[in-house]
């Protein structure tokens, strides 16, 4: 599959702090005096990428970024002068393994991964699945606290943010697992929490991995507070009636869409996952 995309960025003036200042005042000796001042500076990008999926598991990605910029100037003389620079930018390459998580936590990974491979792209990805933390072996991490302990006992979480393997994309685990973590997930303080990390990422992509929505309730309350849901639906094991109850559960309102997980693979693993809270819940 190939992909363009078209970016352009114009800046234009000058600022001290939040207020513009006159390109002549720039310039001018008795106010700030600098022999040149830019006064408008147009940015273009062109993007073209390609994905190529040799197995299903592995999907490999490639971006290319051709830029051109131009810059005009004004000189403390009167004079103006125009400058521009063109050509390829670093040459991006990535790939997306699927590594066997559990089939809602494979889709979030996969799409947390995507998100961040992304030019100016960030994700923050929060492991709500207390009762079975999978997420930060997905990346290949060695952590012990995250969400639960925060919510029962910290005051920030900062010290509990990880950083992955992937460029751009940072890790809230789960922490240790609990096998009723509905009292917390529903809690003022995790109410508190998304509204936190809302304010303060507002520069990223923010995704939370919640355990399957048919048998745990806290799934509900979660889709309350967040900006929307994306339902990931297993082909040949989701019943009909099963989803309507999960979308009557949540709401239609704050469904985004819909993921369709249907190889075979996917069926073994979401069978067992549902079986598992199933079985515990």
């Amino acid at each position: 599959m190939l992909s363009y995309r078209f970016m352009y960025m114009s800046m234009n003036g000058s600022r001290n702090g939040t207020g513009s200042v006159p390109d002549a005042d720039v310039v001018n000796p008795s106010r700030y005096g600098f022999l040149v001042t830019p006064t408008k500076m147009p940015m273009m990008m062109h993007m073209v990428g390609g994905m190529y999926a040799p197995a299903d598991q592995v999907t490999f990605t490639v971006m290319l970024p051709i830029l051109s910029n131009s810059m005009d100037h004004l000189t403390r003389a009167g004079g103006t002068f125009t400058t521009n620079s063109s050509g390829i930018g670093d040459l991006k390459i990535g790939a997306l393994v699927g590594l066997g998580a559990f089939g809602n936590q494979t889709v979030h990974a996969n799409l947390a991964v995507s998100i961040a491979q992304g030019i100016n792209h960030y994700v923050l990805l929060v492991d709500c699945d207390l009762r079975r933390p999978t997420l930060h072996k997905t990346f290949g991490l060695q952590v012990k606290d995250g969400l639960r302990e925060y919510l029962e006992e910290g005051t920030s979480i900062a010290p509990y943010l990880v950083k992955t393997p992937v460029s751009k994309l940072t890790l809230l685990p789960a922490g240790n697992p609990i096998a009723s973590p509905s009292e917390l997930l529903s809690s003022e303080k995790m109410h508190l929490l998304t509204q936190e990390i809302r304010d303060r990422y507002q520069d990223r992509f923010i995704i939370f991995d919640t355990p399957p929505a048919h048998f745990i309730a806290d799934t509900a309350f979660l889709a309350d507070v967040l900006d929307g849901v994306v339902l990931v639906v297993h082909a040949g094991r989701s019943h009909g009636e099963i989803v309507k109850d999960v979308v009557a559960s949540i709401g239609k309102e704050n469904i985004l869409g819909v993921v369709f997980n249907a190889t075979e693979e996917a069926e073994r693993e979401y069978g067992f996952y549902y079986r598992y809270y199933k079985k515990k819940a």
